[in-house]
């Protein structure tokens, strides 16, 4: 990742997130931040007044340039770096205590480039001013800011860390409350057909007769096919919208969910054993959720007062409505 969309400053950097699977299960998802075009300068990090110490000296501003001129002439890329003042730096290092050469600042006026001070380094990396980098030395200071990370891009990684962390966590409590609150609702648990793990891939996910009402209205009739599109708002804010058919015509007589879009992440050989929930709130709009941890299934279980062999039928919510829970579920 680039830290040149948050600070003025080309810094690409390897970003690794890792959840643990013994929690998770491989169904989180976590997506970096979007990687946004720089529409930062330099100018916006330089101090007003700046100590002539940081201007590099008539010897030092020789040795730099006839060294870059000495690789040009060899077809090499080497040598300093003068920014533009209304685009972004290269890479600030920890070497650039030794001659800033990376990154130099044009004064104009005939006067030699300066190096950036420790507290404009600070402010390339998105350290606030109010950050303390008075209790060590320019040389550690530049060390320090050159060994650094972005810090408004870490801040952007960790909060898509957390929440992939609170919405995973809040996928059981709003399935048992989007069940609580609908017209109808129905579970089981992915199988390998539903997944095309076994190699014969259904159309779908198949609804029993007795969860029709799941579906329609009135049941479907023999030797007549009817189909309905809906919006299925799944966890983690994504919709598909599907269809809810019946295939009542030839030897056929079954119900089905059916479309739900390349790349529905449902149908992954990792989804075979956990459990489907779909809530039905109008005739065109449902809700529908995966739980893959054993916890949230057993607690889901333990909700609603079931048994992992009564799945596969309509979800009775009778009796077992407790007080003291908001609906955080909202349809689209």
């Amino acid at each position: 990742m680039d830290g040149q969309a948050y600070v003025p400053q080309h810094r690409e950097r390897i970003m690794i997130v890792g959840f643990n699977r013994e929690i998770f299960h491989g169904k989180e998802q976590f997506c970096f931040p979007e990687q946004k075009q720089s529409t930062r300068g330099i100018r916006e990090i330089l101090e007003p007044d700046v100590d002539d110490k940081y201007t590099l000296s008539d010897k030092l501003w020789s040795y730099l340039q006839n060294y870059a001129e000495k690789h040009r002439v060899k077809g090499n890329g080497f040598g300093f770096g003068m920014v533009d003042l209304n685009g972004i730096s290269r890479t600030l290092s920890a070497r650039y205590y030794k001659d800033g050469s990376e990154i130099l600042v044009p004064q104009g006026n005939g006067k030699n480039p300066r190096r950036l001070s420790p507290r404009e380094c600070a402010r390339l990396m998105g350290y606030p001013d109010k950050y303390r980098l008075d209790q060590v030395s320019d040389v550690q200071a530049y060390r320090q800011c050159g060994n650094s990370v972005v810090v408004p891009l870490i801040t952007a990684v960790s909060e898509q860390i957390i929440k992939t962390i609170n919405n995973y966590e809040q996928h059981s409590d709003s399935a048992i409350q989007s069940v609580q609150q609908s017209k109808a609702a129905w579970c089981r648990f992915i199988t390998g057909n539903d997944t095309g793990a076994t190699g014969s891939h259904q159309a779908g996910f198949y609804i029993p007769k007795c969860a029709s009402s799941l579906l329609f209205d009135e049941p479907g009739k023999k030797g007549e096919n009817k189909e309905k599109t809906v919006q299925i708002k799944w966890q983690d804010d994504f919709t598909t919208e599907s269809c809810m058919k019946y295939y009542g015509q030839g030897t056929r007589n079954e119900y089905r969910i059916t479309r739900f879009g390349r790349g529905f992440p449902f149908f992954q050989d990792d989804n075979v054993g956990d459990l489907l929930i779909i809530a039905k709130y109008t005739e065109e709009d449902y809700l529908g959720y995966v739980l893959s941890a054993d916890e949230d299934i057993d607690g889901f279980f333990a909700y609603f007062n079931l048994a992992p062999d009564e799945t596969n039928q309509l979800i009775d919510v009778a009796g077992v409505i407790k007080p003291g829970r908001k609906n955080s579920a909202t349809l689209p």
